[in-house]
C-alpha cells in the first residue's frame, strides 16, 4: 500500500534523525570525557535530559503517564538502561567514537539470539549469517590479542547485555526514557559523593547541555520511528549511527579508523541489515 510505504519512509527518516542525535551526544561526551570524570558527566547530562523530557511531556500533555509508568517492571528497565549508559559512557573515555558505536551495534544481533533462547523464537538462516558477519566485524574492530580485552571494549559489551535485557522487558516511550535518565543522574550524583572533584567549567557545561539536547532528540525520534514505520523496514536505518560516528570522529577528533576497523564496521553493518531485513517481509 502506498500509505504504508510512505509511513515506512517517514519512520526511516525519524530513525536517521534519532541516530544523528545519539551520535552528537556521543561526540559531546567524548569531548568532555578528557576533562571530567564519567560520574559527573552522567549526573549533569542526565539531569539536563530529565528537564528537557519533562518539558516535552508537559507540552504533549502526557505528564500523567509518568505515574502510570512507575511499575516494578519499568523501574527494572530503567536500572538496566542506567547500566547500559554507564558502560557506554565509560567506553567513550577510552575508545574512538567509531569503535564504540561499532561494538554496540551488536545489540540487535544479541537481542535476536536472546529472543530465540528465552522466548523460543525461530531464527531464520539469514539471522545466523548476520550473526556470523557481525561477530567477525566486532573481532576486527577490537582485535583481541593474548592479553585481556581492553576494559573499555568490555564496557561496551556490558552496555550491550544491559540493553538487550532492557529491550526484552518492554519498549521505550518517552516517559520511560525520562525514568532512565533520572536513574542515571542519581547514580552519577551518588558516585560523585565518594570523592571530591572540581566544578566543571562553563564550556564543559555547555557541551553537556548540547549532549542532553541531542540525546533527548534521539529519544523522541526513536519513539516516533518505531511508532511510524514497520520495524523490519526502519530497523536497518539504526546502523546509520556507525556512519555518523565515523564521520564525526574523523572531522572533529581526527580519529581515522584503520583498514581492519573499517572492514569490521562494514561487516557489522552488513550483519545487522541481514538480521533485520527478513522481518520486513509480510507474514502469511
Amino acid at each position: 500500500m502506498p500509505t504504508a510505504r510512505s509511513d515506512d519512509w517517514r519512520g526511516a527518516g525519524f530513525m536517521l534523525l534519532a541516530m544523528a542525535g545519539y551520535g552528537l551526544n556521543d561526540l559531546m561526551v567524548k569531548l568532555v570525557a578528557a576533562h571530567l570524570p564519567a560520574a559527573m558527566i552522567l549526573a549533569i547530562r542526565s539531569a539536563m535530559a530529565v528537564l528537557l523530557l519533562l518539558g516535552l511531556l508537559a507540552l504533549r500533555r502526557e505528564i500523567w503517564q509518568i505515574r502510570a509508568s512507575l511499575t516494578g517492571r519499568a523501574l527494572l528497565r530503567a536500572l538496566l538502561d542506567t547500566g547500559a549508559t554507564i558502560g557506554y559512557v565509560h567506553a567513550l573515555t577510552g575508545l574512538s567514537l567509531a569503535n564504540a558505536a561499532a561494538i554496540y551495534q551488536m545489540t540487535p544481533i544479541v537481542f535476536m539470539l536472546a529472543s530465540a533462547a528465552l522466548l523460543r523464537e525461530a531464527i531464520p538462516r539469514s539471522g545466523w549469517i548476520g550473526t556470523a558477519l557481525g561477530f567477525a566485524g566486532v573481532l576486527l574492530v577490537i582485535r583481541p590479542d593474548g592479553a585481556m580485552l581492553d576494559p573499555h571494549a568490555l564496557a561496551v559489551v556490558v552496555a550491550v547485555l544491559c540493553s538487550v535485557a532492557r529491550d526484552l522487558l518492554m519498549p521505550s516511550p518517552i516517559c520511560l526514557a525520562l525514568l532512565s535518565a533520572a536513574c542515571t543522574s542519581l547514580f552519577g550524583l551518588g558516585a560523585l559523593t565518594t570523592g571530591g572533584t572540581a566544578a566543571p567549567e562553563p564550556t564543559q557545561v555547555g557541551l553537556l547541555a548540547l549532549a542532553a539536547t541531542a540525546i533527548a532528540v534521539g529519544y523522541v525520534f526513536l519513539a516516533l520511528a518505531t511508532a511510524t514505520g514497520g520495524s523490519g523496514f526502519v530497523s536497518p536505518f539504526r546502523y546509520s549511527i556507525l556512519v555518523y560516528a565515523t564521520f564525526l570522529g574523523m572531522v572533529v577528533l581526527g580519529q581515522y579508523p584503520d583498514a581492519p576497523a573499517l572492514l569490521g564496521i562494514g561487516l557489522i553493518l552488513l550483519g545487522g541489515v541481514t538480521v533485520a531485513l527478513p522481518s520486513s517481509r509480510p507474514r502469511p
